[in-house]
């Protein structure tokens, strides 16, 4: 945000709006704000896929990914050392999708015992 507001200040609102009208001049503030907004705000892009869980946050798939890697790397070379890394890795997946299901579900009994209104949405 320190960025943001650096380059808001760094610009001359008084002489981009004097010359037009009202309108002009809100709809060049507006333009203005959201071209310094693109040009600093990161943007990160969110895939969502169709057999993802609600619960399945943004760690899990990484942990995954190395639980895939380890088994695959396991299954070639078969040492003591890949089938104890293979099995840690599993191990970990398994405690963090559990601990990824109780807090979304407990997260979730919260909203609904807040409000009777989260239970009819859709």
């Amino acid at each position: 945000w320190d960025v943001f507001r650096d380059k808001l200040a760094e610009l001359d609102w008084y002489e981009l709006v004097e010359d037009g009208g009202l309108d002009n001049s809100v709809l060049l503030v507006e333009k203005m704000i959201l071209w310094i907004a693109d040009f600093v705000v990161p943007h990160k892009i969110i895939v969502v896929k169709s057999n993802d869980r609600p619960w399945f946050n943004e760690n899990l798939p990484e942990l995954l990914k190395e639980k895939h890697e380890l088994y695959k790397i396991d299954c070639r070379f078969k040492t003591t050392s890949s089938a104890a890394n293979s099995r840690r890795a599993s191990h970990d997946f398994e405690k963090a999708c559990k601990a990824a299901k109780k807090e979304y579900f407990l997260k979730l009994s919260a909203e609904m015992n807040s409000s009777s209104k989260l239970w009819w949405r859709q």
